[in-house]
């Protein structure tokens, strides 16, 4: 029957990959100029790096972050139509650990920088701000004790670098480095490629705004059932 009315559309494309084979995209990642500057508060980063640590403890095969979109631009990079907030907050996970781990730095540096080229630009607003105390090696302690610029997006970010030091920062090197290694191998998301910036416009609105929202009810509900070891009759009791 699929043949009578055709394959899967030209132009979209999805597939699963884990971040360090998103951050590794050929082309590089940027978020374009219409995009919104980095929003999330110390409350979002804290969330994911616990919700990363819990699923690294009890040895979980992946670790499911949502869906990003991606659309190729004229230049043939990828701008990131969906995705940038969690982006932007795992390689700053990781330069930390970088820092953290001389001896492992080079290897998480290439997640980050592919070559003088950042994997990640930000909007222009904050791009050098981030690759100068990101990207770059050796600054994300100097991030965390930045004094407040009067720029909210780049205040969000000496934020984000102060939780995730505060998060992790108790870890032993050796704990840090796998916790680290488990996470670029199994923090996994749906990446959806479009050829067309309506057409991702489009993804992006379908996937954010139709269907019924969960409630707070219904999420804990669902976590509680998960971890909680009961066997499928328990649960459905």
């Amino acid at each position: 029957m699929a043949g009578v009315f055709g394959e899967t559309p030209l132009g979209l494309s999805s597939r699963i990959l884990n971040i360090a084979g998103v951050l590794t995209r050929q082309g590089g990642l940027k978020v374009p100029r219409y995009q919104r500057p980095y929003t999330w508060t110390e409350r979002e980063v804290r969330e994911l790096i616990q919700d990363l640590w819990r699923a690294y403890k009890r040895e979980a095969a992946f670790y499911f972050i949502g869906q990003i979109v991606l659309v190729k631009n004229r230049h043939g990079q990828l701008e990131i139509s969906d995705g940038q907030q969690r982006l932007s907050t795992l390689s700053m996970i990781i330069a930390y650990v970088r820092d953290r781990l001389p001896a492992r730095a080079g290897q998480y540096q290439t997640l980050i920088m592919d070559g003088e080229r950042p994997r990640l630009v930000l909007r222009d607003e904050d791009a050098n701000f981030y690759r100068g105390f990101v990207q770059e090696p050796g600054n994300m302690a100097a991030l965390a004790a930045h004094t407040e610029t009067g720029i909210e997006s780049k205040d969000l970010l000496c934020a984000a670098a102060r939780t995730i030091a505060a998060e992790m920062g108790e870890l032993q090197d050796g704990e840090l480095d796998r916790f680290m290694s488990y996470v670029a191998r199994a923090c996994t998301l749906n990446v959806v490629d479009a050829d067309e910036r309506g057409c991702a416009q489009t993804v992006f609105n379908t996937l954010n705004k139709r269907g019924s929202p969960l409630s707070g009810a219904d999420i804990i509900k669902s976590d509680l059932l998960e971890n909680s070891g009961l066997s499928d009759a328990e649960a459905d009791e």
